[in-house]
């Protein structure tokens, strides 16, 4: 008998003992999770959102190594561009990948219409090219013409009404979840005909 209460005072002692030390154990963590959480959210956002920035920092100083004077200069134009943005956007210290390729496709836009314009001077048409070339690895995966026409017809047939006021509606929607991974133009083309039927 004595055997058993000695034992039932130790399974007692064990068990108190085990719920103080995981009570304290929780309510650490959960102090330090409600006093960080939202800063480590920003934090891991802002690391997320801004990696592209860093990659063509990076690459631009392999390419001073490897004496790519074209490229480094190219690369230099798009994180001054994109640096520039940011700064006067809440003089926040690095842009968003979002940012970044704005700026890479307007680049690759200009060199695009200036080709056009020097078809006679084909030492600058391979320097645009090149630079054409070095920009475009950046940019993610394009969806395609009939991967764009899915997507916008999946929203018409959510429209309570069919009109061409919905264009707006629609392209805000593509704006908001696909950012940077379709031509503008072409959605907006695509919008028209479906929207008509033609």
């Amino acid at each position: 008998m004595k055997f058993f209460q000695v034992n039932k005072i130790r399974i007692q002692y064990i068990i108190k003992n085990w719920k103080l030390g995981f009570h304290l154990i929780f309510r650490t963590k959960r102090n330090v999770i409600g006093d960080n959480i939202k800063q480590d959210i920003v934090t891991f956002n802002t690391r997320r959102n801004r990696m592209l920035i860093n990659k063509l920092k990076r690459d631009k100083i392999q390419a001073m190594k490897d004496k790519k004077v074209d490229v480094r200069s190219i690369l230099s134009v798009v994180i001054a561009a994109a640096q520039s943005i940011a700064k006067n956007d809440g003089n926040r210290e690095n842009p968003t990948d979002e940012e970044v390729i704005v700026i890479i496709k307007k680049q690759i836009k200009a060199n695009k219409e200036t080709l056009d314009l020097i078809p006679d001077r084909p030492n600058e048409a391979v320097k645009l090219k090149c630079e054409i070339f070095s920009l475009a690895v950046y940019l993610p995966k394009q969806l395609s013409e009939e991967e764009l026409k899915i997507i916008i017809q999946k929203q018409i047939n959510s429209l309570d009404q069919m009109s061409m006021r919905a264009i707006g509606q629609i392209m805000r929607f593509l704006k908001e979840n696909h950012a940077g991974l379709y031509d503008g133009k072409l959605a907006s083309t695509i919008c028209k005909e479906l929207l008509t039927g033609e």
